[in-house]
């Protein structure tokens, strides 16, 4: 039994890693001045013409660092949005440790692969882990942001509500696209009133939870935009406070192979362990965010 409670601890860490990397936002290197309505529609257009996209590959490279968590990551994967599908492998070094996890998801269930998580054969024999990533962020009290889980995409959602002081930096090659690179300050309020009325209510208690977690209502990011109007970079870097420990993460994000009719093949139940309850509860105590020191 102890063996179980302890790779239980294990998988529901790295359910929180996920979330402190993805599932949650802050902000950037703040820009200074100098925006344009015309440059924050341009990167509201990206976002909606990207978001509505069949599908895309991406590549992206992360970094979460505190006190006692150094994390590096490379993830590869491709994005349906047509069928709300994906997969994608991530490779991370913790603490000197090389992990390797697979995982795919439709609509908010996800499966992770079980051998790379350290401990995962105390809990089952079979090859997946499944859990439900809604009951999950709703545990946390994030229930209503546009969380995708370990999809690090999902930020493209927040560029919605691109504002008049969006900055235009230049122009860059990336991956040999030309693409037309910009700077945007988020107001996570602004973001609330996109969301539909039904769902408003939701997204502002998750919103307020989010801005009181990283002591701010800005969320800068970086993006770059070919004349497709694709995003084609996305670039994070930002503090956050996860069950009690500071941390920072890096990310860059690159998308590319648009309308790939590549499918996204899902583990049966047959090859999936269900541990949405298991996970709900060892969360239970664990907080987005830091108490006053």
């Amino acid at each position: 039994m102890r063996r179980k409670s302890s790779a239980l601890a294990a998988v529901a860490a790295a359910i929180m890693i996920v979330l402190a990397g993805c599932g949650s936002s802050g902000s950037a290197s703040k820009t200074a001045g100098g925006g344009s309505p015309h440059a924050g529609s341009a990167v509201v257009r990206a976002a909606d013409v990207t978001g509505s996209s069949s599908g895309y590959r991406f590549q992206a490279t992360m970094s979460v660092t505190g006190a006692s968590t150094a994390l590096k990551a490379t993830m590869s994967g491709m994005i349906l949005s047509a069928s709300h599908r994906g997969a994608l492998a991530l490779r991370e070094r913790v603490q000197g440790h090389s992990v390797n996890v697979s995982e795919r998801y439709s609509g908010k269930t996800y499966w992770v692969s079980a051998t790379g998580i350290p401990g995962a054969a105390a809990l089952t024999s079979k090859p997946w882990l499944k859990y439900n990533l809604g009951s999950t962020l709703n545990q946390l009290g994030v229930g209503g942001l546009p969380s995708g889980g370990s999809n690090p995409t999902q930020f493209l959602a927040y560029l919605k509500a691109a504002g008049a002081d969006t900055q235009k930096l230049g122009t860059q090659t990336v991956r040999g696209v030309a693409t037309t690179h910009y700077a945007v300050a988020v107001n996570l309020n602004s973001y609330v009133r996109l969301v539909p009325s039904a769902d408003r209510t939701a997204a502002r208690k998750a919103i307020q939870r989010l801005i009181s977690t990283l002591g701010s209502s800005t969320l800068h990011m970086q993006i770059w935009v070919d004349h497709h109007n694709l995003a084609r970079r996305l670039y994070l870097s930002f503090p956050e406070c996860v069950a009690q420990q500071h941390l920072h993460l890096g990310m860059t994000i690159d998308l590319f192979d648009f309308a790939t009719k590549a499918t996204v093949t899902l583990p049966t139940e047959a090859q999936s362990y269900d541990i949405t309850s298991l996970v709900d509860r060892e969360l239970a105590t664990e907080k987005l965010g830091c108490s006053a020191s």
